[in-house]
């Protein structure tokens, strides 16, 4: 989860490369430890969550993920909760009047890229995601239960599933 711990993080590495070394036979689950997935937040002015092969040795990592998919549940299961950014474009640390994303005029994106959010409360944001990761899930769990409410009061329950499933994903690695 976000935030764990330098010494988890350090058993966690031991194990893997132990199973590597070994091989054992009908060890399934960390047969190929080459192909898990990390979700970590970018070192960049303004940080956005992308995936990684390795965790960072800072603790910003949430995982490991058996495939890229189930790591995309996750991420959309914490963007639905924080209105983090998603473009992949660079930002300079003081933006100059940019022109925002169809996310940012729907709420969901704090929108760096203009150059009106404050340093400061986009940081707010990144903490809460870090939280989210560990200590504090609450925040996920209360956006997609609110969500699932008014999906199954509008019998649409396609679209529950979809919020279920990006829930368990989130769940299952924080």
């Amino acid at each position: 989860s976000l935030g764990q711990s330098a010494q988890a993080v350090d058993e966690a590495v031991r194990e893997l490369r132990m199973i590597q070394s070994e091989q054992p036979r009908y060890n399934r689950r960390s047969r190929f430890p080459e192909k898990a997935v990390w979700l970590t937040l970018t070192d960049e002015p303004w940080p956005r969550l992308a995936l990684a092969r390795k965790p960072k040795r800072d603790g910003t990592w949430l995982g490991p993920f058996q495939n890229a998919r189930a790591a995309e549940l996750a991420t959309s299961a914490i963007l639905a909760a924080f209105p983090l950014r998603q473009c992949t474009s660079r930002i300079p640390r003081s933006p100059v009047g940019g022109t925002a994303c169809v996310l940012a005029e729907m709420g969901r994106c704090g929108a760096p890229c203009e150059g009106t959010l404050p340093a400061a409360d986009y940081e707010t944001v990144v903490a809460a995601v870090r939280a989210a990761g560990g200590d504090d899930p609450e925040p996920v769990l209360d956006v997609h239960r609110e969500r699932f409410a008014r999906l199954v009061e509008q019998e649409r329950f396609e679209e529950a599933g979809t919020h279920r499933d990006r829930l368990v994903a989130f769940v299952r690695a924080a």
